[in-house]
């Protein structure tokens, strides 16, 4: 079951009914995203560990996917590096969040514009 909230798509997965208050709202603050700026920014984004066509597809895939994602568009590719152009709703930090909550990239930086395909 999906519902909007605030203008996010949120899933229903299951109902805890000893989850507390407490840590539902722990849980709230720690995987809502933050947004500093509400207009639509545009992040440059690198991703390493890209060898075939299917690994670019699933990066494409998953970075479109993203709820702070409105466009994603490729600037560069090189050998084993693809580098992507987003449209993102709360900017380069609303899209470190989203993919820190996933399992498809890590950071190889702290800033957070690079980063690499897990296996």
């Amino acid at each position: 079951m999906s519902r909007m909230a605030r203008g996010f798509d949120i899933e229903v997965i299951a109902y805890d009914p000893f989850l507390s208050e407490e840590k539902a709202a722990r849980l709230a603050a720690q995987y809502t995203p933050t947004v500093i700026d509400a207009g639509t920014n545009q992040v440059r984004l690198a991703v390493s560990d890209i060898f075939s066509v299917d690994q670019y597809a699933k990066v494409l895939a998953y970075l479109g996917s993203l709820n702070s994602v409105s466009d994603v568009e490729v600037e560069q590719v090189q050998a084993g590096r693809v580098t992507f152009l987003l449209e993102a709703h709360g900017g380069q930090l609303a899209v470190n969040q989203a993919i820190e909550l996933g399992r498809i990239l890590e950071p190889i930086t702290s800033q957070g514009s690079d980063y690499r395909l897990l296996p």
